[in-house]
């Protein structure tokens, strides 16, 4: 993780849920609030592992970590980055591929078996991906990479299968573990 002032990433998203976050109600809601961010977090540690390998290895030219527009505070001496009320995060991730080719995704991890609602609060997510998907008439991949836990699989879900907010597995392209890129490549060159 990258380190800014003394804060790691994670310090700073868990710094920012306690200023600006609503709080689960529960116990039972808190656990599965947890366990579901854990799982969620070591899913994208797997995967800036798998992007620092595709860029030592030129296979591709740029992977950018996303995160939402933030303000930077003094606070006890450790400068402390919090996103603005209000503020929506963009997709994951943009990707420039070595063919010159650009797209945008979206990293989730599902408990879910055959089907999972794209959060609410994430639904501008989608929508930046339907507008790349439709200004690029189709060329530009746009896409969610879903880690279907329950069946230890990996599915790359072009923008055009998730209807309204709901993705279901089989319309899924199979990646072989975190690997996402030959497929990506296959169905988008």
């Amino acid at each position: 993780m990258a380190k800014t002032s003394g804060w790691t990433f994670k310090a700073i998203k868990d710094r920012q849920l306690k200023m600006i976050g609503e709080p689960l109600k529960g116990d039972v809601a808190k656990e599965a609030g947890t366990e579901a961010q854990e799982a969620g977090d070591e899913w994208q540690k797997r995967l800036d592992h798998y992007h620092d390998g595709l860029l030592r290895r030129g296979l591709v030219i740029k992977v950018f970590r996303q995160y939402p527009k933030m303000t930077a505070v003094w606070e006890k001496y450790h400068l402390v980055y919090i996103v603005d009320k209000g503020e929506k995060g963009p997709c994951d991730y943009a990707v420039i591929f070595n063919t010159g080719l650009a797209g945008l995704f979206d990293a989730k991890s599902s408990v879910g078996i055959k089907r999972f609602t794209w959060p609410e609060k994430q639904e501008h997510q989608l929508t930046e991906m339907r507008r790349l998907h439709q200004m690029t008439g189709g060329r530009a991949p746009a896409f969610a990479l879903v880690e279907w836990r329950k069946h230890g699989e990996v599915r790359v879900h072009p923008i055009f299968t998730i209807e309204d907010r709901t993705v279901v597995r089989e319309d899924g392209l199979i990646a072989q573990g975190v690997n996402w890129l030959p497929v990506v490549l296959r169905h988008w060159t």
